[in-house]
C-alpha cells in the first residue's frame, strides 16, 4: 500500500496464511484493492514464475521486483527459485530491489546462520540464508541481474556476533540490480 501509484499494478507474493490475513485486513479496512493482486506461494517448492504468470504479471513489461527482508527466512534453494522465477519474468529494463544479510568473506554460511539463529531466536530456526557479499553478487549475475555499481551497494550494520572464535559484523545490504 505504501508504494501505490496511479496506473501501477502490484503483485504481492507471500505464504498462503499471510496472503489470507492480508486479504482479511484489506477487506476490513474497506481498501480499494483493484490495483493489488495477492498471490499465495510456498517459496520452498513453488515455481515463482508460474505464480506470477497466473497472477497476471506481464513478462513483456519492465517490472520492479521488491524482496524486502525475505531471503533471510528462505532456505538457500528457495532463494535460488525466487531469483530464477523473477528473472524469467523480467523484461528488459526491469529492476530487482532486495535486502540481503551479508557476512564477511571466508566464513561458512551455514555456521553464520546457525550462530545468528541461536543468538536471536534461541535456535528456533527461522533464519536460513546469509551469504558473503561476493556470493550474493555472483548469484544475482548467474540469474541475469546486473549490479550497476557494486561498490555503492548500501549497507547497514545489523549486529555483531562471535562466530568461529572471532567477532563478526552481520550487515543488511540493500541491493538494486537491473535486467
Amino acid at each position: 500500500m505504501r508504494f501505490r501509484h496511479s496506473g501501477v499494478r502490484f503483485f504481492d507474493l507471500d505464504l498462503p496464511d499471510v496472503v489470507a490475513d492480508k486479504a482479511r485486513r484489506l477487506e476490513a479496512m474497506d481498501t480499494d484493492t483493484t490495483h493489488i493482486t495477492l498471490a499465495a506461494v510456498d517459496f520452498g517448492t513453488a515455481d515463482v514464475a508460474a505464480v506470477l504468470a497466473r497472477a497476471g504479471q506481464d513478462a513483456q513489461q519492465p517490472t520492479l521486483f521488491i524482496a524486502e527482508h525475505l531471503v533471510l527466512f528462505l532456505e538457500p534453494g528457495g532463494v535460488e527459485r525466487l531469483l530464477a522465477g523473477v528473472s524469467s519474468r523480467a523484461a528488459s529494463g526491469s529492476a530487482l530491489a532486495i535486502t540481503a544479510e551479508v557476512h564477511p568473506a571466508g566464513l561458512e554460511s551455514g555456521l553464520v546462520v546457525s550462530t545468528v539463529d541461536d543468538v536471536m531466536f534461541s535456535g528456533a530456526g527461522p533464519l536460513h540464508t546469509i551469504r558473503s557479499r561476493d556470493a550474493w553478487l555472483a548469484l544475482f549475475q548467474q540469474n541475469g541481474w546486473q549490479i550497476e555499481d557494486a561498490d555503492e551497494v548500501t549497507s547497514v550494520n545489523h549486529f555483531e556476533l562471535p562466530v568461529a572464535g572471532r567477532s563478526v559484523q552481520i550487515r543488511t545490504q540493500f541491493i538494486t540490480a537491473t535486467a
